[in-house]
């Protein structure tokens, strides 16, 4: 589900679905990541934050299973935080195709002739 409030292409509520076969094959690329040891709290202050700059965004991702979940949230100015966690973001916004929602048409058409990954 997808809500847009405010200074976004789509306003409103937007639904979507993934097949079950790509969010498993997703939550494999989080296992093998190693994504469950990597600290639930990197942010300004965190001891796994390290070096920091300023005015960045912090984004969350998260894994469920039957068994166990784990969640990280990142402030993307923590100069130390694991760059795995940026790859998996992209897979999630991939999987989800969140283009659909967040990027202009216009824009689409223009990534799709010009060979960007979309």
């Amino acid at each position: 589900m997808y809500t847009g409030t405010q200074f976004v292409h789509r306003l409103g509520v937007h639904f979507g679905r993934v097949p079950a076969t790509a969010v498993s094959a997703l939550y494999t690329q989080f296992v093998d990541s190693g994504f469950a040891k990597i600290p639930a709290d990197i942010t300004l202050g965190s001891k796994a934050c390290g070096a920091d700059a300023t005015d960045m965004p912090t984004m969350m991702l998260a894994t469920r299973s039957a068994t166990t979940s784990h969640r990280v949230r990142v402030y993307l100015g923590c100069l130390d935080h694991p760059r795995v966690l940026g790859k998996l973001a992209v897979l999630v916004d991939s999987v989800a195709n969140t283009m659909q929602w967040t990027v202009r048409d216009s824009a689409r058409r223009s990534d799709s002739t010009s060979g960007a990954a979309q």
